[in-house]
């Protein structure tokens, strides 16, 4: 009886039925939907890749589930879009109905009114026109009543009697046709009665719908309130992550600061180790060169405490023929020729013997002084590096420490980024906490190395 409603009528969301939008209007929402939407996808893919870089593939989830929850925002804007309009719809087309419905009553109304009102018109029409007939009727029987008998009397003529039937077969036509109408009449009636139930039972109808319509118009309005809530809640969350990112950010830049710095002193302890066992040989060397050169003069001294004892065994012999000359003249006189060229020859073997061995003490005292000056430089130069190697130490201790002060900053960054990131997971929906992978950094690792050795 409705009808189903016309599906060209279509109503813009969010505004009242007695005000439409224009086609500007809709240009403008669209044009400015999507640069939200360009807008909207951009920082999603940088938020993606940028999360993916730094964090790993589990900060994705935070994106996502921010995502989702513009998604569903967007999915129950549209819903909620979709329900007005065909709440206007509906409404237009009820109204529609509902005038043309009425617009049919009245008319049928109307119709009736007109019908009875006809009808009414001929039944006194022939009642006036039954009544004339009948005072025409009387008037003629007493008019007529002689000449009547007089007519009947000449002519075999009852001409009162079928003027009567005459009357009265045309007052039954009138009554018939006054049935005829009065049963139009009723059944018009019925009709009307039946449209009255009819339009009762479609305000009735009506009314269930528009109760319907009312309760869908209020849980649309909770619903918008619903979505107005959330917006406002992902904008706050969006604020907050926004505002997380920029703290993660700074500690970013501080831990790659300090992952820069711990690179930098891990490049310094290489370098300190290699000069370390750079002086370690060089120190190794020296000290076997000045073993080797202590032994040689330890030799040396050997040899030339054995010259020495043969220089002084052959002065003994030297001087051992003098004082053993006889003092006898006669014997000394006879022996003194063959003693003589006996001692002289000792003497002169002796004396040879002596500067031979006065030569030889001569180079190994050279040889003596060289490597003592050799020895002088080995020590000094062994002096110099362990100062060196001392200084180097030092300096490697005191890295060691920066390193270790650094490590614990690190350490300390790490955590109040973990902290950071552990409230913004409990504020965004208990998404998965994520590591940072800061105290894994190959300079940290490398520095456990060089430190472990």
């Amino acid at each position: 009886m409705f009808g189903k409603p016309d599906p060209g009528l279509v109503s813009p969301p969010k505004l009242s039925p007695m005000k439409p939008r224009t086609m500007k209007e809709y240009e403008e929402e669209l044009s400015s939907l999507k640069k939200e939407n360009f807008n909207c996808k951009i920082r999603i893919y940088f938020m993606e890749e940028r999360l993916t870089q730094m964090f790993g593939i589990e900060d994705v989830d935070l994106l996502k589930a921010n995502t989702e929850l513009k998604v569903d925002r967007d999915c129950l804007q549209r819903e909620v879009t979709e329900k007005d309009e065909l709440i206007m719809q509906a409404n237009k087309a009820l109204h529609m109905l509902k005038e043309d419905h009425i617009a049919d009553i009245n008319k049928l109304k109307k119709q009736h009114c007109n019908i009875v009102s006809l009808l009414e018109e001929k039944i006194e029409k022939l009642e006036k026109q039954l009544q004339e007939q009948h005072n025409t009727i009387l008037e003629s029987t007493t008019r007529f009543d002689d000449s009547t008998a007089m007519y009947s009397a000449a002519f075999g003529i009852n001409s009162r009697t079928a003027l009567q039937n005459e009357l009265e077969n045309r007052v039954k036509d009138l009554q018939r046709d006054l049935i005829m109408e009065k049963d139009r009449s009723k059944t018009l009636e019925e009709l009307v009665n039946k449209l009255k139930s009819d339009y009762m039972e479609n305000q009735y109808n009506l009314s269930s719908v528009t109760a319907q319509l009312d309760s869908v118009s209020n849980k649309l309005e909770n619903a918008k309130k619903e979505i107005e809530i959330k917006a406002d809640s992902i904008s706050n969350y969006d604020l907050k992550i926004h505002t997380l990112d920029l703290t993660i950010g700074k500690q970013e830049k501080n831990l790659i600061m300090k992952t820069e710095e711990l690179k930098q002193k891990d490049n310094i302890l290489s370098e300190l180790n290699a000069k370390i066992s750079t002086f370690k040989k060089q120190l190794m060397e020296v000290n076997g060169t000045a073993s080797k050169d202590k032994k040689t003069i330890q030799k040396l001294e050997t040899e030339v405490e054995t010259i020495t004892a043969e220089n002084q065994k052959l002065k003994q012999q030297l001087n051992k023929p003098r004082r053993n000359q006889d003092p006898s003249p006669i014997r000394g006189v006879r022996d003194r020729s063959l003693g003589r060229r006996s001692a002289d020859s000792q003497e002169r073997d002796l004396i040879r013997q002596l500067k031979e061995s006065n030569l030889k003490i001569d180079k190994l005292e050279d040889r003596l002084k060289i490597v003592l000056s050799k020895l002088q430089d080995s020590q000094k130069a062994l002096s110099d590096k362990e100062q060196q190697f001392n200084r180097v130490n030092a300096d490697y201790i005191k890295a060691c420490g920066v390193m270790t002060e650094l490590i614990r900053n690190n350490k300390q960054l790490t955590r109040e980024n973990q902290d950071i990131r552990n409230k913004r997971d409990s504020k965004t929906g208990g998404q998965p906490n994520v590591q940072f992978p800061i105290s894994q950094s190959s300079g940290q690792h490398e520095y456990r190395t060089h430190y472990s050795k």
